[in-house]
């Protein structure tokens, strides 16, 4: 097969079987075991090799223990949890856990809180899921636009048709592409999850709010 061929193979597999709907979650609470098992049977696209593992149990206890997922109670794991855990799988190759920390920090306490308005985890989960496919369309069309640019150079220098070297060259615009997102979002987190820096923003956001009263004309 050629690698063309392969890469559209890999793009439809995750288009058919790279998300978990909410529908196809259990509507019962569940052990650690089963969780870890759940992940590895529902996201095995993204293995590597057969013998991976998804999200391991220590990892689980690892996200747990640093509040990057709420506590389960009674060491039972909630639809909630699930959702938080496939947010956490793509986040983690790409994020430190010191980041995922800072980043999941404002989600988990607001889930924690006795708030009545609360964020609907369900939500977020769905939006990201409907990005997510509108994204992969996005994705498919860089790697066609590549892959034909790619052809278009080695053409010019009369090296075309060298799968060998064509491949070579898409995987590495592939991983400069995640590196550069990768490093927009780190530095995401770092401005806007950073304790210092998010309530110094809190504090400007005041005062300008503040002034905007100060200012405003009296209507009586």
């Amino acid at each position: 097969m050629r690698y063309e061929g392969f890469v559209k193979k890999i793009t439809d597999d995750i288009a058919r079987n790279g998300q978990v709907r909410i529908m196809e979650m259990p509507e019962l609470d569940l052990y650690l075991d089963q969780i870890a098992k759940f992940m590895d049977d529902k996201l095995s696209i993204y293995k590597k090799e057969e013998k991976d593992k998804i999200l391991t149990k220590t990892m689980i206890n690892n996200y747990s223990k640093n509040n990057i997922i709420p506590k389960p109670v009674n060491k039972k794991y909630s639809r909630q949890h699930l959702m938080l855990l496939i947010m956490i799988y793509h986040m983690k190759s790409i994020l430190s856990m010191k980041d995922m920390e800072l980043l999941m920090k404002p989600l988990i306490e607001n889930y924690n809180s006795e708030l009545e308005d609360k964020i609907d985890i369900e939500d977020i989960y769905f939006i990201l899921q409907e990005i997510q496919r509108e994204e992969l369309d996005s994705v498919k069309k860089y790697i066609a636009d590549s892959t034909e640019s790619v052809k278009e150079y080695l053409k010019e220098i009369n090296m075309q048709d060298d799968d060998i070297l064509e491949v070579f060259m898409l995987i590495t615009l592939l991983t400069n592409r995640a590196n550069i997102q990768k490093n927009i979002a780190e530095k995401l987190v770092a401005e806007f999850f950073t304790t210092e820096k998010a309530e110094t923003k809190k504090d400007k956001n005041k005062q300008e709010k503040k002034k905007v009263k100060e200012i405003k004309p009296s209507t009586k």
